[in-house]
């Protein structure tokens, strides 16, 4: 089943539809991509820190249709350590909403863990995404068998305990387990006042059902917030760590700023 590209949700219905149309949008659904490393492609960037396999490439049958053309973007567990950037940054200024959403589904295996473990991890920042001047949202596995969405916009909040069965179910064999196709949205509004936001961070499951959202109205002084505040056009990506569980699957991105 195909999500909706886009959610609104209800804290900025008006100030959404009240916008006579979006300043600047982008969208990728990676079929007019190359199967293979995505880095290159259309300005598309992979930031490695180690040598090794790529761990980020497009992937044909693997969009929500699963039908020969729907291509997708797939991040897998490597040995290197690897952020992916789009080439499109989107004007934000004061006053301005930024929206990203997405479809994804995820596979995980067996694995026992002894800590958290991502498997989803959003980076929102600068062209070069670095760790000074970026936010980072992340869906990561728990011990006990929960998923715990976590993320700073710009205050670092979480919500743990998301019951298995909503997201999906550690397997107990081998082969590994796959979930449904899923989606996420996060907006952001960056405020007049500096260093200032309200955000809201959304998971909702094939069936349209919230299961997991975070909200983010506080405004915090440090010199992440502050770097995220001035940057006047703002990059997205992805990232994947040494200590990423499986793989995730990316299609049907829409990154928009408005008015």
């Amino acid at each position: 089943m195909k999500l909706k590209t886009v959610i609104l949700f209800t804290a900025f219905l008006s100030l959404i539809i009240g916008s006579a149309a979006a300043s600047d949008t982008v969208y990728y659904d990676f079929n007019d991509f190359s199967e293979g490393l995505i880095n290159g492609q259309q300005k598309w960037k992979t930031l490695r820190k180690t040598p090794g396999e790529a761990a980020v490439s497009v992937f044909d049958e693997l969009g929500p249709s699963g039908a020969i053309g729907d291509k997708a973007l797939v991040i897998q567990l490597s040995d290197e350590v690897s952020r992916v950037v789009n080439p499109d940054g989107l004007r934000w200024m004061p006053g301005q909403t930024l929206m990203m959403d997405f479809d994804f589904r995820i596979g995980i295996t067996s694995q026992e863990l002894a800590a958290n473990k991502p498997v989803l991890t959003v980076f929102i920042g600068n062209a070069y995404l670095s760790q000074k001047a970026r936010w980072e949202i992340r869906l990561e596995a728990a011990p006990d068998g929960t998923w715990t969405l976590g993320g700073g916009l710009p205050d670092w909040k979480e919500m743990s305990g998301i019951v298995a069965e909503s997201v999906l179910e550690r397997p107990n064999s081998e082969s590994g387990a796959i979930s449904s196709w899923m989606h996420f949205s996060v907006i952001t509004t960056k405020l007049d006042a500096p260093d200032s936001f309200e955000s809201i961070v959304e998971i909702r499951n094939a069936r349209d059902e919230v299961i997991a959202q975070l909200n983010f109205f506080d405004t915090l002084s440090d010199n992440q917030t502050a770097a995220v505040w001035d940057l006047s056009r703002v990059y997205f990506g992805f990232n994947a760590p040494r200590r990423q569980l499986g793989l995730v699957c990316i299609d049907n991105i829409e990154f928009a700023s408005y008015e």
